[in-house]
């Protein structure tokens, strides 16, 4: 039987958490909901602030679509408006730096033996400041 979508999403961001944790962030939240749209994963390192979107993939379908190429255009723009959102929300101080990263999880076909890759400040705005 198929592994729902669902059930695939949560194992990958369950994934990225423990790589995010691994390498020495803090969690601040997950699934963080807002009227334009969910941040997967919003953590802290030092001072900074990174905002992570979670692509996960079944290897089967790993060649004809990686996980990270469902971050298109639209969707960074989006990104960059939920960040702003969640930061004006929160009451973040204006000058507190941050990022959006991308993680994407591949799993297997059973939805075990993830490979996940790291992409850091993957999100840039139009004038070529990234984020």
């Amino acid at each position: 039987m198929p592994i729902a979508n669902s059930k695939i999403g949560q194992i990958g961001e369950d994934e990225a958490v423990g790589t995010l944790e691994s390498k020495g962030y803090r969690i601040v939240t997950r699934n963080y909901d807002s009227p334009m749209g969910e941040i997967d994963i919003v953590a802290e390192k030092g001072r900074k602030l990174y905002f992570v979107e979670v692509k996960t993939s079944l290897d089967t379908h790993r060649d004809a679509f990686s996980p990270e190429e469902r971050v298109d255009k639209r969707k960074r723009r989006r990104l960059q408006g939920l960040c702003e959102m969640y930061l004006a929300r929160e009451r973040i101080d204006p000058h507190t730096e941050w990022q959006i990263d991308i993680i994407a999880v591949t799993l297997d076909k059973d939805g075990k033996n993830p490979h996940i890759e790291h992409i850091e400040n993957a999100v840039w705005d139009y004038r070529g400041v990234s984020y």
